[in-house]
C-alpha cells in the first residue's frame, strides 16, 4: 500500500488515473447491482404477473364453459317452447275452428226458421199501417243490430279461446 501511496503523491497526474480507475471500478460495482437488483425485481413482477395471466387463463376458460352450458340450456328450452307453442297453436286453430263451425250452423238454423224480429200487428187492431213505425225499416234496422252483435261476439270468443290457449301454454311446465 505504501508503494500506491509514493506513486499518488510522486505525480499528481497519477492521482488523477487512480481516482478516475477507482470511479470506474466503484460505477461498474454498483451498475452490476443495480442491474443484479432490477433482474430480481423484474422476474418477481414476471412472477405475479405469470400467475395473474394463469388466473385470469382460468377464469376465462370457466367463463367460456358456464357459457356453454347456459347456451345449450336456452336452445334446449327454446326448442322445447317452439314445440309446446306449435302444439298450443294447432289446439288453438282446432277449437276455433269448431267454434266457428257451431255457429255457421246456430246461424243458419236460426235464419231458416226465418222468425221476425219484429212481433205481428195484434189482431184487433183495426189498421195496422197507422204504427209509430214502419215495419220493414225496423227489422232491417234490427237485423243490421243483430249482425253488429254477432260480429262482436264472435270477436269475443276468438279473444276467450287464445286467452285459454294462452293460458295452457303458460301453466305447461
Amino acid at each position: 500500500m505504501g508503494w500506491l501511496l509514493k506513486l499518488a503523491t510522486g505525480n499528481p497526474i497519477n492521482l488523477l488515473y487512480l481516482a478516475g480507475i477507482i470511479a470506474i471500478a466503484a460505477a461498474g460495482v454498483g451498475g452490476t447491482t443495480a442491474w443484479t437488483v432490477q433482474g430480481w425485481r423484474l422476474d418477481a413482477a414476471n412472477a405475479r404477473t405469470d400467475k395473474v395471466q394463469a388466473s385470469f387463463d382460468g377464469f376465462k376458460a370457466q367463463v367460456a364453459a358456464e357459457g356453454k352450458v347456459a347456451q345449450e340450456r336456452a336452445n334446449a328450452q327454446a326448442a322445447k317452447d317452439k314445440l309446446t307453442k306449435e302444439t298450443a297453436d294447432a289446439e288453438n286453430a282446432r277449437v276455433t275452428a269448431a267454434l266457428r263451425a257451431d255457429i255457421t250452423k246456430l246461424r243458419r238454423e236460426r235464419d231458416s226458421a226465418r222468425v221476425s224480429t219484429v212481433p205481428a200487428a195484434p189482431a184487433g187492431s183495426g189498421r195496422p199501417d197507422l204504427a209509430c213505425f214502419d215495419r220493414s225499416g225496423l227489422e232491417s234496422a234490427l237485423r243490421g243490430l243483430l249482425g253488429d252483435i254477432r260480429g262482436l261476439v264472435d270477436q269475443g270468443a276468438a279473444a276467450t279461446l287464445d286467452l285459454n290457449t294462452a293460458k295452457a301454454w303458460a301453466q305447461t311446465p
